[in-house]
């Protein structure tokens, strides 16, 4: 697509149309910015029956502008894939499906071009009694809709594929530059109890995590019950990725459940 992922390129550029905080019209958005969650954009969930135009000329920033504080916003990787999709010419779930193949990952987003994939299983929360599925409880394949806009494949991680399958996105990151566009130095940035430290392009990187012995990149994932990660340690030159099903109904805890860091402590052990 031509894009460097550490380019100071105007994200209104490659939109189509202008993104800028009201209050910070001189302040240019950067494609960067969106991938490092330092646009000043809020989190909130993109309605995929509007116009990402409209959608994002409401109120959807944080008080301060681009690039002076780190605030997660799963709305700015619809935008980014808005700007996949435009540099490309290919629809965001074809250019999933292409790079997913290339690491002979069987998966897409939102269930599109992948047929049934057997033993799937939904994710739960645990209401002190029972399981209760959340999203997927019957999978059925995706279908394009060319109304919508897209937010329709969940790019803001609604990837759906196997344990082997994270492992092997797990072992791309072999690699996958470590370069950071936001550490603590360059302004604030909560650490949320140790699962963050500085953040590159869609990765987290750790130099000194709290919560393992060496260096580590990779993400967390932390939804609908299901808590789960890819990571990579460079110096044992170690691939991992783990899922947990079943978080309790009603937790929205970012912090480190007993599990999570028995198999943290595990592999370190290796």
């Amino acid at each position: 697509m031509g894009l460097d992922p550490s380019s100071p390129r105007d994200a209104s550029e490659a939109l189509g149309f202008r993104l800028r905080h009201p209050h910070y019209d001189d302040v240019q958005i950067t494609i960067a910015a969106l991938a490092a969650h330092t646009s000043g954009l809020k989190d909130f969930t993109v309605p995929a029956d509007m116009p990402l135009r409209e959608v994002f000329a409401g109120n959807v920033f944080l008080p301060q502008p681009a690039d002076t504080t780190f605030a997660y916003s799963n709305a700015g990787y619809i935008l980014l894939a808005e700007i996949a999709q435009n540099l490309s010419g290919t629809r965001f779930d074809q250019i999933a499906r292409d790079v997913l193949s290339a690491m002979d990952v069987q998966g897409s987003f939102n269930w599109l071009d992948i047929g049934t994939m057997p033993d799937t299983l939904p994710t739960f929360r645990h209401d002190g009694q029972t399981f209760v599925p959340k999203i997927d409880h019957s999978p059925q394949i995706g279908r394009f809709d060319p109304k919508a806009n897209v937010a329709q494949f969940s790019p803001q991680g609604g990837l759906r594929t196997s344990l082997s399958g994270m492992l092997a996105i797990a072992g791309s990151l072999r690699s996958t530059s470590a370069a950071t566009l936001w550490s603590p130095k360059r302004g604030p940035f909560d650490p949320v109890g140790g699962v963050f430290e500085s953040y590159g392009w869609g990765l987290q990187i750790f130099a000194t995590p709290v919560f393992y012995p060496r260096p580590l990149i990779g993400h967390f994932g932390n939804a609908y019950g299901f808590n789960g990660g890819v990571w990579y340690d460079r110096q044992t030159e170690t691939a991992f990725a783990y899922a947990l099903n079943g978080v309790a109904e009603g937790d929205e805890s970012d912090a480190f459940s007993a599990h999570e860091l028995s198999i943290f402590q595990t592999i370190a052990a290796l």
